[in-house]
């Protein structure tokens, strides 16, 4: 895997943290960070911030009438959003 600053840990192990001060009684806790996922590039795989987008646009059917079309996909940040640090 490529190097990475270690922010998605630190932030994981913080919210961890956090729920169970607020939750102290609960037998069990987890924590999963959803703006992260795992690229691979050239048989390197990195685990990569990234940002899911959503977007649209109103077109002309065949019929005339007008259509509106809507696409997922996301963005990869190459800058840790935390420290900064570049992604590689």
């Amino acid at each position: 895997m490529s190097e990475q600053c270690e922010c998605s840990k630190k932030v994981h192990d913080k919210i961890l943290d956090a729920v169970k001060s607020k939750f102290p009684d609960q037998l069990e806790y987890g924590v999963t960070l959803l703006g992260y996922g795992l690229f691979e590039n050239k048989g390197d795989l990195s685990y990569k911030p990234k940002m899911d987008v959503e977007y649209y646009y109103d077109h002309h059917a065949k019929n005339g009438d007008m259509k509106r079309k809507k696409t997922k996909t996301f963005v990869v940040f190459t800058f840790c959003p935390f420290c900064g640090k570049e992604i590689v």
